[in-house]
């Protein structure tokens, strides 16, 4: 065994002196060969004592390899075992233990990685078997063994599992050797037995033995062997200026390898320009790293940046004001992103303001230069319009207040209106409304005022000669206000007489002399009176104003006392209010109470006396 690792040492070194002078040793890679089985003796110098969390599905802390290993390009002098099979050089991420199933193809970039798997599986330490490793020989020979002895699979405990995983000092070589794994017992979970590197983005599978159900009842081994791989190395350093124009053409060179079949350049966001040689016409966009790579026998090399800044070339704007005119007016143009303008077709030179007076529609162009010489990329324009401007009328008048007006202009195919809509409702008074017009050009026309008045309508006051009265009385409503009635009777007049059985509301319409029209209510209390069988006509005891009344009124009497007092009843005789009359004047509100006709009567020792009062 140790002739042929020295064999394939040699070969190693070999290759590496034929490489071309650009081809750099990088990294290694691994090749699987089965070999015969041999276990090695003396594997179990160290008993693993214990396993984090636990010893079903845990792992060890950190333990030393004895020698530094490589291991998919990194070197490691350190390294996991974990009761489930499998050893792990990814020390910094330690693998997920709460296992179902816990095979996994290789590679797989899912926790855990960097392992070297005898048999990746729900290992249970604790149903029997040992798990040992040691470091063995003298260097750099040493051989780092971890030895699996007879470990059972969890809930099959005739389900074996013996091996042993052994690396390799100087020569990074990896040996897995399987006496006997799950060899007593078929109904097991999925196994893997391989190697992995640390990111899950590589690895080797034994043929039959990735992530499936597999025994070996025949003692096997098998054999990693490391595989040097090499990179091109980049071309010289890129020569070209470092700082450029937006949008001007520069050359970037490399020096050229004579081993170099081709080049490949990269350039910044924006950038134009392509070549396979060492030399490129690159177009500028904007800043960052101009970057080539070279082609060998052995690959494309890494890229080699060259820093560059671009200046971004001014970012000229052009706008016009008015864009929309009518002929005979002056446009002004305003540039901005530059410092010195070339505007076209007129061909004006200068700073802005530009000013210019057209007769016909164009498309004015505008380019720019900044203070650094860089010119503008892009190229600003502007359209002027010349058209003709309509000439707006609109109609006025007068309405009633709360009547609708529509305002109706001419001239243009289409309006704004201050008041949003031509339909508008004035207040009362001045009424003043604006109305533009648009052409069918664009062009905006006058402002055309509107004058609407909006007249008051006429106050009608329909009054009752009296507002209460007794069934089979009548009584007068005159109203006025207006030039002509009508009542809700149908009468026609300013007089109407009227008879009542009960209460009752008469509406009358009136119009004035302008047309406007309004609407009056006068409403009629008609009450029983059948409450007090007679009234004192000793008026000259008790006097009542106002009457009729609001609500509040005074009493006046000369024999106001102590012992006098004031009852008033409703119209059907219900006592409603006692009031003591102390003084000659006393004043009494009815206001809660509904209008009609009252008895307000006067009692003062012996005496009394009773008037009518009527509240409206």
């Amino acid at each position: 065994m140790k002739k042929s690792l020295l064999f394939l040492l040699c070969l190693t070194l070999i290759s590496f002196s034929r490489m071309k002078s650009q081809c750099v040793f990088s990294c290694y890679n691994y090749t699987l060969a089965p070999i015969t089985y041999s276990a090695f003796p003396n594997g179990g110098t160290n008993v693993i004592p214990y396993f984090l969390p636990t010893i079903d599905d845990g792992i060890t802390s950190p333990l030393p390899i004895g020698f530094n290993f490589n291991y998919y390009c990194g070197t490691y002098s350190n390294v996991l075992i974990c009761s489930n099979g499998f050893i792990q050089f990814d020390i910094g991420s330690p693998p997920s233990l709460a296992f179902s199933n816990p095979a996994q193809t290789f590679p797989d970039p899912t926790s855990p990685n960097g392992i070297v798997a005898l048999n990746m599986n729900d290992f249970d330490p604790n149903m029997g078997g040992s798990i040992t490793y040691t470091t063995i020989g003298t260097m750099p020979n040493r051989r780092f063994i971890v030895t699996y002895s007879n470990v059972p699979i969890w809930n099959y405990n005739t389900s074996l599992n013996d091996g042993q995983i052994v690396l390799f000092e100087t020569t990074n070589v990896i040996e897995i050797h399987s006496n006997s794994i799950n060899a007593s017992n078929t109904n097991i979970y999925n196994g893997t037995q391989g190697i992995e590197n640390p990111a899950g983005t590589q690895g080797i599978g034994v043929p039959g033995r990735n992530n499936t159900l597999f025994q070996v009842t025949t003692p096997s081994a098998y054999r990693f062997v490391p595989v040097a791989t090499y990179s091109p190395m980049p071309p010289t350093s890129i020569a070209g200026p470092t700082q450029v124009c937006q949008g001007s053409t520069n050359n970037y060179t490399v020096s050229a390898s004579p081993n170099a079949t081709s080049y490949a350049w990269y350039l910044p966001p924006g950038w134009g320009g392509s070549s396979t040689t060492s030399v490129i016409p690159a177009l500028g966009g904007t800043s960052g790293n101009v970057s080539v790579a070279a082609t060998y026998s052995c690959g494309t090399s890494a890229p080699i940046g060259f820093s560059v800044t671009v200046i971004q070339a001014p970012v000229v704007a052009l706008s016009v004001t008015p864009s929309i005119l009518c002929t005979g007016v002056t446009v002004t143009f305003n540039a901005t992103g530059a410092i010195t303008y070339t505007l076209d077709p007129i061909g004006i030179i200068g700073g802005p303001p530009f000013t210019t007076m057209p007769f016909i529609s164009t498309t004015y162009t505008l380019h720019g230069v900044d203070a650094t010489g860089c010119a503008s990329q892009n190229i600003a324009t502007a359209f002027v319009t010349v058209k003709e401007t309509p000439t707006v009328s609109v109609n006025s008048g007068t309405v009633c207040i709360g009547q609708g007006f529509t305002i109706t202009p001419v001239g243009a195919p289409a309006y704004v209106f201050s008041s949003t809509f031509a339909n508008v409702t004035p207040t009362l008074g001045v009424n003043n409304y604006s109305v533009v017009g648009t052409g069918t050009n664009g062009c905006v026309s006058n402002t055309a005022i509107c004058t609407v008045t909006a007249m008051a309508l006429p106050v009608i006051a329909a009054v009752p000669t009296r507002s209460a009265i007794c069934i089979k009385e009548s009584t007068t409503i005159k109203v006025s206000g207006a030039s002509t009635y009508t009542w809700s009777t149908n009468a026609t007049g300013t007089v109407i007489t009227v008879n009542p059985i009960g209460t009752s509301a008469y509406n009358v319409t009136g119009t004035d002399a302008r047309g406007c029209v309004n609407s009056g209510t006068a409403t009629v209390i008609v009450n029983a009176c059948t409450g007090i069988a007679s009234t004192s006509n000793q008026t000259s005891l008790i006097q009542l104003f106002p009457n009729p009344t609001k609500g509040v009124f005074k009493v006046h009497s000369t024999i106001a006392g102590e012992n006098s007092s004031i009852e008033v009843y409703n119209s059907i005789g219900a006592l409603i209010l006692v009031q003591k009359l102390v003084n000659e004047e006393t004043e009494i509100n009815l206001t809660e109470y509904a209008n009609g006709l009252y008895y307000v009567k006067l009692k003062a020792s012996n005496q009394e006396s009773t008037l009518k009062l009527i509240k409206n």
